[in-house]
């Protein structure tokens, strides 16, 4: 379940940067659903962004691995369908460098150099990072509720729907090459999943500045349960987004078969 678990974890990485703009909500408060209707407006007017932060991935069942990354990604919409951005992970004690230009995304794998992969097969990336894409994820909150309030920011939290969970994880192309006790087994996980959020807005903008997610996974292979947690700062919008691919990477090969972006543990 190798290829599952790279799907999991390379999609909440980069859709949870873009899930800030799920307007649409069944709120225990209106002002919680006021909030996010008026920012996921102000969102929608975003092209480029800055994100820091940092993944802690662990497994309940007694024995299994946990996974913590750190990362800073800059993403800028170029086009209706088009986007370029550069990011840096560390994890497992290595460096990964990402560049996404001209369709691809250019990945410097430590101790193998530099490969590239169509951003499309790359668990469906491009459709998930850009920045035109924010508008385009409602009706996935629910129960959102306003936590606090102060001078500057507002916070609200909110959960998301299992419909949404499934269609996020591409759960149904990313199985259509496995065996069909595979299937069960993807199946068998889907049952139960869970996300939570909680969106830090900033009063002047209505922009998301900040967010926690965490991501229960009840039935993961040979794991267990498996729970997530993010936490992401997002800064720089509608900046210029700078794109330089090194000369090495220019004529990188491309990369065999599927698989997302961040090595499982």
């Amino acid at each position: 379940m190798r290829k599952i678990l790279l799907v999991v974890t390379a999609v909440v990485l980069v859709a949870t940067l873009i899930v800030a703009g799920c307007g649409k909500t069944t709120p225990k408060t209106g002002d919680a659903q006021k909030l996010l209707d008026e920012s996921n407006k102000a969102m929608q007017s975003v092209k480029s962004y800055k994100a820091v932060g940092s993944i802690s991935m662990s497994g309940i069942a007694a024995g299994t691995g946990g996974m913590n990354i750190t990362f800073e990604m800059q993403i800028q919409q170029k086009g209706a369908e088009e986007f370029e951005g550069h990011m840096l992970m560390h994890s497992a004690g290595q460096d990964i460098e990402i560049y996404m230009t001209n369709g691809f995304a250019y990945t410097n794998e430590p101790g193998k150099g530099w490969v590239k992969q169509p951003l499309s097969s790359v668990t469906d990336f491009s459709k998930l990072a850009s920045p035109s894409d924010i508008s385009k994820l409602g009706d996935a909150a629910q129960n959102a509720r306003l936590l606090a309030e102060d001078g500057q920011y507002y916070q609200v939290a909110f959960g998301l729907n299992s419909d949404y969970l499934k269609g996020l994880m591409g759960i149904q192309k990313s199985t259509q090459n496995l065996s069909s006790e595979e299937k069960k087994i993807a199946d068998a996980m889907i049952q139960g999943m869970k996300m939570d959020g909680i969106f830090k807005l900033e009063k002047s903008t209505m922009y998301v500045v900040g967010m926690v997610m965490n991501f229960n996974i009840p039935n993961v292979a040979s794991t267990g349960a498996v729970k997530m947690e993010e936490k992401i700062d997002l800064s720089e919008f509608n900046k210029p987004v700078e794109v330089n691919l090194p000369a090495d990477a220019v004529n990188a090969p491309e990369a065999t078969g599927g698989g997302g972006l961040i090595p499982t543990p």
